[in-house]
């Protein structure tokens, strides 16, 4: 499945894939982030994952499709189907796509059920506002909690939802901590995609990098890291080459705890026609 604005490789073949899942698992990637509306993904993993010598410490997430909650046998089938799929006894988690579908009688009995078969280990949301995260925060359901976070997106520090997180004992996962690849792409790019009206943030973000001595993957990687020691950095990769430079970005990130108040303190308050890739299309 392509994901993400600033892809330009496309889907990757079933070898690139086979060769990130091994570096990965003997460099203690362990986490693998999938879904069954993600095209073929859960397939090519699961091709991959049977390749491993040692499956015994990989932690699977997957989410159900949209709108299948409501069905308690279509979402018990759909994940016999996706545990066949990734050639695995169980998942580590299983998240909702949707707030929605997260409060749905439906899928809690499912969530029940599976935990009590052993099929999953953990279940979950991803969200998309601080809004809804605070819905999932108060949900007996939710012991992950996928949240968008990049370095310039302040609302969910302001809104305490990490710390809540915390003191719940709700792990947290980190999407989207590229915001996409808005960052990376250039006013060609921008043009080409009708968002010129992101080229003033784009230029204030550039601004603020000067700010500190190190490049925007860097910084990401140490100020995400500095929240929690269990919280987990979910990120896209292109390519081989891709994962070896960000898991060497990841290994020589250093906890700074003065770097990051001070960014997190200092950063402007941007508006959520920005952060939020759900409104880029109509801006």
């Amino acid at each position: 499945m392509d994901y993400g604005i600033a892809n330009k490789s496309g889907q990757l073949n079933q070898h690139e894939i086979d060769r990130i899942v091994s570096f990965s698992t003997k460099n203690d990637i362990l986490y693998f982030d999938t879904a069954q509306s993600y095209g073929n993904s859960e397939i090519v993993l699961g091709n991959a994952i049977k390749k491993l010598n040692d499956k015994s410490n990989l932690k699977v997430i997957s989410k159900v499709v949209p709108n299948i909650n409501y069905n308690l046998k279509k979402v018990i089938s759909s994940i016999d189907e996706s545990l066949k799929k990734l050639k695995i006894n169980s998942l580590y988690a299983l998240l909702a796509h949707r707030i929605n579908d997260l409060t749905h009688p439906s899928f809690s009995k499912a969530i029940n059920y599976l935990k009590e078969e052993q099929k999953i280990y953990k279940s979950g949301v991803s969200v998309y506002t601080p809004e809804e995260a605070q819905i999932a925060l108060n949900n007996s359901q939710v012991q992950i909690l996928q949240i968008p976070l990049n370095i310039f997106d302040r609302r969910w520090l302001d809104n305490k939802i990490i710390e809540q997180a915390k003191q719940k004992n709700i792990q947290l996962f980190f999407r989207s901590i590229f915001l996409q690849g808005l960052i990376f792409l250039n006013e060609v790019d921008l043009e080409t995609r009708k968002m010129n009206w992101a080229k003033p943030y784009i230029n204030q973000f550039n601004e603020l990098l000067k700010t500190s001595s190190l490049s925007y993957i860097e910084l990401t990687f140490n100020l995400l890291s500095n929240f929690s020691s269990d919280s987990v950095i979910i990120v896209g990769i292109d390519n081989y080459d891709q994962i070896k430079e960000n898991y060497n970005y990841l290994k020589n990130s250093k906890i700074n705890k003065n770097l990051s108040e001070k960014w997190w303190s200092e950063l402007p308050l941007f508006p959520e026609k920005l952060l939020n890739p759900n409104l880029w299309k109509n801006n």
